[in-house]
């Protein structure tokens, strides 16, 4: 997405405003960036389960513990 957004910014020439815009709003950027990020880690959470059987598992299956 940032490809394209550099891509459209370089064939139109808004190089400049866009750094501007960046600048100008940084603040917003990262709290945007941030309230996706966290919105993903409790998807991430509510999707798997990390008690010890389900790691336990999860290492076996994968090749990362052998059972005993």
């Amino acid at each position: 997405m940032i490809q394209r957004l550099v891509s459209l910014c370089d064939e139109n020439g808004f190089d400049l405003e866009m750094m501007e815009f960046v600048e100008r709003e940084v603040g917003f950027l990262v709290a945007m960036a941030r309230g996706i990020v966290d919105g993903r880690k409790t998807q991430r959470e509510q999707d798997i389960s990390f008690t010890r059987e389900a790691v336990i598992e999860s290492a076996e299956k994968n090749g990362l513990l052998e059972k005993m």
